[in-house]
């Protein structure tokens, strides 16, 4: 019986319907201890050799943000009797819907960090969306061919630690269930703007479209800009290593007629960077 929970519950986990994986780099962590996620700089840039032929020293820039593991878990007790009686798989059913609800909460975990908008530890310290890191246009635009042209642009120009600049390319375009429709005409080939200003760029077409509803309670009018998280991102999630998936567990307990259906999760979610996204507050 557990084994066939355990398939079921797997199935559900990985059928179920997530976005933050478009936007968020996965660092699995070794062990439950405050992490410190190191960023080096750039390798010094090389120097033409004097005429002595020496080789200047260099050195390379550091930052750090920390992270942490937690541990997650849910216990649903199913007496005999309902088992004995499970004409309808109600069992089963259970299976899947707790997979599906573990891939819920990681979703939520990752988009809580989005909203928070948490302040970095990176000198000068502010909020991972921010004027002060040149990645937030506070005043707010629609989503258009010009908006994604600023937003882009401030991606381009961010720099390293080292202060060389680091020409992100915008991959994913994240809005608000309000904004699927006007993002999804911006984006269109086929839709014929107002204006010749308004046309979109080929390059635009190919963003990935991410449409996040739990970003509507916050704003419904703000959008993003993500890079391809595997190039560099804002966010990080991950897994205790070597146990990069939920675990299921069923118990028989001893003052019980029946079984504990048992959920447990190690899981995080953190913000660690800002040179990987833009935010626009929308309009």
């Amino acid at each position: 019986l557990g084994v066939s929970a355990n398939k079921v519950f797997l199935g559900g986990y990985e059928n179920a319907e997530t976005t933050f994986r478009a936007i968020a780099a996965q660092r699995n962590l070794p062990n439950f201890q405050p992490a410190y996620m190191i960023r080096s700089g750039d390798f010094p840039t090389i120097e033409t050799l004097g005429e002595n032929g020496e080789v200047r020293r260099g050195s390379m820039s550091e930052s750090s943000e920390t992270a942490q593991l937690k541990s997650h878990g849910k216990t649903i007790s199913v007496t005999r009797q309902i088992l004995i009686n499970d004409n309808l798989g109600v069992f089963t059913n259970m299976a899947a819907e707790a997979g599906r609800a573990v891939a819920v909460f990681e979703n939520l975990a990752v988009w809580t960090v989005v909203n928070a908008n948490p302040t970095l530890a990176t000198a000068p310290s502010a909020a991972m969306f921010s004027t002060t890191y040149s990645n937030l246009t506070g005043s707010g635009t629609a989503i258009s061919a010009t908006s994604l042209g600023v937003g882009r642009a401030a991606m381009r120009i961010q720099k390293s630690l080292d202060g060389n600049v680091l020409n992100v390319n915008p991959r994913v375009l994240v809005v608000t269930a309000a904004k699927e429709t006007i993002a999804e005409q911006v984006l269109s080939p086929l839709v014929i703007p107002e204006a010749p200003s308004n046309l979109t760029p080929a390059s635009f077409r190919s963003l990935q479209l991410v449409v996040e509803p739990l970003l509507d309670g916050t704003s419904t009018t703000a959008w993003y800009l993500f890079g391809n998280p595997a190039n560099g991102a804002n966010i990080v999630y991950g897994y205790l290593s070597g146990e990069e998936a939920p675990r299921v567990r069923t118990n028989s307990p001893f003052n019980v007629d029946g079984l504990e259906f048992q959920i447990l999760l190690d899981f995080y979610a953190a913000a660690i960077d800002y040179r990987f996204g833009y935010k626009n507050v929308g309009a």
